[in-house]
């Protein structure tokens, strides 16, 4: 079976070919790396009140995040915590 999940905002990354994928700030609290394909390529873990927004960099990079505590967390693309900021 297959569940359903609630996505607040996504960010899409590409690669030589063009969009590849999205990064996904998710209504649990999770944020994914997905490629088109359905490929999951990590997930990071946090409170669903604190993934609520994603966006990438331009470099591709990194991946912010915000959410209802007011902290803005920065990940890496292994889906590594980087950097919280305020919250």
């Amino acid at each position: 079976a297959q569940g359903r999940v609630v996505v607040n905002d996504f960010s899409l990354f590409y690669d030589e070919n063009g969009p590849a994928g999205a990064f996904a700030a998710c209504g649990d609290g999770v944020l994914r790396a997905v490629t088109f394909g359905g490929e999951s390529l990590w997930t990071a873990q946090a409170d669903p009140s604190t993934c609520y927004f994603a966006a990438v960099s331009p470099g591709g990079k990194k991946i912010a995040t915000s959410g209802t505590d007011g902290a803005l967390r920065i990940f890496g693309t292994d889906g590594k915590l980087l950097r919280r900021i305020g919250g």
